[in-house]
């Protein structure tokens, strides 16, 4: 019984030790310029979006599976909202208000940063791209100098 229990326990200790790899290399994504450059070059031609030079990248969270998907978190400066959308799939598309439709298309679950919930003034809607993935966005616009955008792709 004693071993059983060992076996628990290191093997507990061995998924809090990847899980704190796992951390610390997503803060080191974050925090490094090349590798956000890379990320926000793989996700522009995943989503077929073009980032402006503006954009921060605040977070994000890739899941694999049978369906892969991507959650991400970015800042833009507000007075490069309009160009984005016109170089983006949503160029065509009539974004919903909470005043048109109180749900916003992107899930209010999601990782600890993903806080859309909170959110008063917003605009979200969602595409369906060339390869029939989905591509959801929902606009923060509740800054005066700043866009918080959130895409699932």
């Amino acid at each position: 019984m004693k071993w059983l229990l060992m076996l628990i326990i290191i093997c507990l200790l061995m998924v809090l030790f990847m899980k704190f790899i796992s951390c610390e290399n997503h803060r080191r994504e974050l925090s490094d310029p090349n590798a956000v450059k890379q990320k926000l070059k793989k996700y522009s031609h995943l989503m077929d979006i073009e980032f402006p030079p503006s954009t921060r990248l605040i977070n994000f969270k890739e899941y694999y599976g049978i369906d892969d998907a991507v959650c991400l978190k970015i800042g833009i400066d507000k007075k490069d909202l309009q160009n984005f959308l016109t170089n983006s799939p949503f160029a065509n598309e009539i974004l919903v208000e909470p005043k048109d439709n109180p749900i916003s298309v992107i899930s209010p679950i999601g990782p600890s940063w993903w806080n859309t919930k909170s959110v008063k003034n917003w605009k979200s809607g969602q595409i369906i791209l060339p390869n029939f993935s989905y591509l959801n966005i929902f606009l923060d616009l509740d800054h005066t100098d700043k866009i918080i955008i959130y895409l699932e792709w």
